[in-house]
C-alpha cells in the first residue's frame, strides 16, 4: 500500500516542462513551507517548497543532480557505514535508474525508467551566458553528474518527448495494474504505529475520518521535513520536544529533526 497526502499527479501542469513549473510552486501541490526567521537574511523568512502530489518531485525544477561523492562518503564516514549511503552503495542503484543521453559509463547507465537529456531547443543567450563564463576562465562541463561538478553548462533534466517524466511517472504508473498494489492519495499519515520498538503499521487521515493499517514493514519517505516530524509523532525523536508537545516518549533519539541543510539558490534576471 502507498499512501500519499496530496492528490494524483493528474494535473495537465505536471506534464509541462519548466514552462509552466512556477505556478506549481506554492500552490494547492505544495506544502508551502518556510523557515523560521534568519537571522543573516534580516529576519526574512525563506520559502521552502515540496511537491503534495503522486511523486513528490512533480513540481521541482527538472534539473537531474546527484550529491557530490564527497557527500555520501561524509555520511558514511560520519557513522552511516554499513547502512547503504556510501558513493559505491549508492552509484549501482542511481546508474540502474537512468537512461542518460550520453550513454552507459561508469558513472551513468542506460535502459532506466528516466530520461536524463538536455534540451533540444536551447535559447541563444544561455548558450552565451555558458561562453561568457568559459571566456571568464570557467571549465566548460558537459556533465555535472560526471567525474567533476564544477564549471558552467547546459543541465540535465528528466524529461522525455518534452514532457516531464516524474519518480511517479517512470516507476508508479508502471505497476498501477500489479494486484498488490493499492495506492491512497490524499491520505495523510500522522504517525506509525509501532509494538515495543517495531513497526507494525500506520495511522493516517483520509476524508475527515483517522485510520489505520498494519503491515510487515513500513517505509517512511514523506521528504527532509515531514519523515522526520511522521517520527517525532510517533514518539521517536528527542524526549523534551516530544514532552513539550505531550507526546509520548517511545526512542529518545536526539538527532531527528534537526540539522536540516539546503542548497540556497539565485535566480539571475
Amino acid at each position: 500500500m502507498l499512501l500519499e497526502a496530496g492528490p494524483p499527479d493528474s494535473d495537465p501542469r505536471i506534464r509541462q516542462p519548466h514552462g509552466l513549473f512556477a505556478g506549481l510552486l506554492r500552490g494547492d501541490l505544495d506544502w508551502s513551507y518556510e523557515t523560521v526567521p534568519q537571522e543573516q537574511l534580516r529576519g526574512r523568512r525563506v520559502p521552502l517548497s515540496a511537491g503534495k502530489v503522486l511523486g513528490g518531485g512533480s513540481i521541482n525544477y527538472q534539473v537531474w543532480f546527484r550529491g557530490h561523492r564527497l557527500d555520501y562518503d561524509g555520511w558514511a564516514a560520519a557513522g552511516m557505514r554499513g547502512w547503504g549511503w556510501g558513493w559505491d552503495d549508492v552509484l549501482p542503484p542511481f546508474r540502474r535508474s537512468e537512461n542518460h543521453e550520453l550513454g552507459a559509463s561508469d558513472l551513468h547507465g542506460t535502459g532506466g525508467p528516466v530520461p536524463v537529456t538536455t534540451p533540444k531547443d536551447v535559447s541563444p543567450l544561455s548558450l552565451a551566458f555558458i561562453t561568457a563564463g568559459v571566456e571568464s576562465g570557467l571549465r566548460l562541463n558537459r556533465d555535472f553528474n560526471g567525474a567533476e561538478l564544477d564549471g558552467a553548462g547546459l543541465v540535465y533534466s528528466n524529461i522525455r518527448d518534452g514532457e516531464r517524466f516524474s519518480a511517479s511517472r517512470a516507476y508508479l504508473h508502471p505497476a498501477m495494474d500489479r494486484p498488490n498494489l493499492d495506492v491512497r492519495t490524499e491520505a495523510q499519515v500522522t504517525r506509525v504505529l509501532l509494538d515495543g520498538k517495531r513497526a507494525t503499521g500506520v495511522e493516517y487521515r483520509r476524508g475527515g475520518s483517522t485510520r489505520r493499517v498494519y503491515a510487515d514493514s513500513v517505509v517512511l519517505c514523506a521528504g527532509a521535513v515531514r519523515t522526520p516530524q511522521v517520527l517525532m509523532l510517533s514518539g521517536i525523536g528527542p524526549a523534551d520536544h516530544l514532552a513539550d508537545l505531550g507526546i509520548a516518549v517511545v526512542h529518545d533519539l536526539p538527532c531527528v529533526g534537526g540539522g536540516l541543510q539546503d542548497h540556497p539558490s539565485a535566480v539571475v534576471s
